[in-house]
């Protein structure tokens, strides 16, 4: 029963959001060690008031994450963002959305002779990571490395994400000593070349912010495809306006 009720509370958490307000508004879970907040406010102080609550985490060994934007405190955070801003051009983002509509083009192409597809194994789950590998730089012949990793540290593969993390580590290791070299025309690139106030990212900022995009652009954008076609399917109206108006 313990385990039906766990499966239905992860394809549909709102009920249960709706009574941990009500009765367990600061929950400590004890099986992962974590301290849970399901009111608005409450969330809102623990995200903005970094004194009190630090996004600084402490971890053993070396690991990728532990220096990316979302483990670190104002003033660096602003900086890391100020930096990251930097990259993300609006050139390199209109040259971005082209790709990602060719890449799409090219996912439907392979399923559109079968007639029918699977919207997460067929173009959520590979679209995400071909335009965050693409993005960074990772020539094509490496990107299933990049997706095996990337499944890894995300959850969705078995395999141990430390040790995921650190095979990706030493590989960009070695694309970022490639692009000081010789710079391209990619983000990895550009990240090497931003500053603010004559600061540039450090080589383990570098490699936080490639594991970060790789894991929070990855399965964020998954999810967001996969549920907008549930939504569609649910509310038909809504594909009818989609269909009349794209924008």
């Amino acid at each position: 029963m313990a385990v039906v009720q766990e499966h239905e509370q992860l394809f549909n958490p709102f009920p249960w959001y709706q009574a941990m307000r009500q009765s367990r508004p600061v929950h400590f879970d004890e099986e992962r060690c974590t301290w849970n907040v399901f009111r608005y406010q409450d969330v809102q102080r623990v995200l903005t008031d970094y004194e009190a609550f630090s996004s600084q985490m402490m971890m053993e060994g070396s690991h990728a994450l532990s220096s990316s934007m979302i483990n670190v405190d104002p003033p660096r955070h602003r900086q890391l963002r100020s930096l990251v801003t930097q990259a993300f051009t609006p050139r390199t983002i209109a040259r971005l959305a082209l790709r990602v509509s060719d890449i799409v083009h090219e996912l439907l192409d392979r399923v559109v002779a079968k007639g029918e597809m699977d919207v997460i194994d067929d173009l959520s789950y590979p679209l995400p990571v071909l335009i965050i590998a693409e993005l960074l730089g990772v020539p094509a012949g490496d990107r299933d490395r990049f997706r095996h990793w990337s499944n890894i540290i995300a959850g969705t593969d078995d395999g141990g994400g430390y040790a995921a993390q650190q095979e990706m580590a030493e590989y960009f290791l070695a694309l970022l000593a490639d692009r000081r070299r010789e710079p391209q025309d990619d983000l990895l690139s550009a990240l090497l070349a931003a500053q603010v106030d004559g600061q540039k990212l450090t080589q383990e900022e570098l490699l936080g912010f490639c594991v970060l995009l790789l894991v929070a652009g990855n399965i964020t954008t998954t999810n967001l495809i996969g549920n907008a076609f549930l939504a569609f399917q649910q509310v038909p109206p809504a594909l009818e306006q989609l269909y009349a108006d794209s924008s």
